[in-house]
C-alpha cells in the first residue's frame, strides 16, 4: 500500500480533486430547476389574457381591474438547455386558484404552521390553460393529470420558470 501511494499519491489527489471539481461545476450549471425571481409568479386575468407578474404570496383569484375574480396563478415551465442553460421553450402547464374556505384560512393561518402545506393543496384548484377547461381539486386523479408536466426533449431539462 506504501508503495502504491507514493507512486500514485501526488497524482491521485489531484486527479480526485479536478473530478470533484467538475462533478460540482456541472451540478452548478445546469442542476438548477427555477428560474427567475422566485418571491415573484405568473398571473392571467382569464377573461382579458392579460398577464402580470405579483408577489409570490398572492392567493388567487385576485379581482381584475373590472372587479372581477378573474386573475388566476400561472404555471410556466420551460426547457433548458444542458450546454448553454438557455431556455429553448416555454410553456403554460396549468392555471391554478383556491377555494375561498382555503383562501382564507392561508390568509390567517401562520406561514410555519404544519397544517398549511395540506390546506394549500387541498383547497387548491387546477385547469389547464385550454378555453373552457374545468377547475377541478388539485388533490384528484383530475387535476394530477392536469398538472403532470411534459417531458424534456434530448438535451435540455425542465425549470420552472418565476418572473425576472
Amino acid at each position: 500500500m506504501q508503495a502504491f501511494m507514493s507512486k500514485f499519491g501526488i497524482p491521485l489527489v489531484v486527479a480526485l480533486f479536478v473530478l470533484a471539481a467538475v462533478v460540482l461545476f456541472i451540478n452548478l450549471r445546469g442542476g438548477s430547476s427555477v428560474t427567475g425571481n422566485m418571491n415573484l409568479a405568473f398571473f392571467i386575468d382569464e377573461e382579458t389574457g392579460t398577464e402580470s407578474k405579483l408577489p409570490a404570496s398572492e392567493l388567487p383569484p385576485l379581482m381584475s381591474k373590472d372587479g372581477k375574480p378573474s386573475v388566476v396563478g400561472v404555471a410556466k415551465f420551460g426547457f433548458q438547455d444542458n450546454k448553454t442553460g438557455k431556455i429553448i421553450e416555454e410553456r403554460v402547464v396549468y392555471y391554478y386558484k383556491f377555494t375561498p374556505e382555503a383562501q382564507e384560512a392561508l390568509k390567517t393561518m401562520d406561514k410555519h404552521a404544519p397544517e398549511r402545506q395540506d390546506v394549500f393543496f387541498t383547497g387548491q384548484l387546477v385547469r389547464s390553460p385550454q378555453p373552457d377547461s374545468k377547475w377541478v381539486p388539485y388533490k384528484s386523479d383530475e387535476g394530477m393529470a392536469v398538472t403532470v408536466l411534459p417531458n424534456p426533449p434530448t438535451g435540455t431539462h425542465i425549470v420552472q420558470l418565476s418572473p425576472k
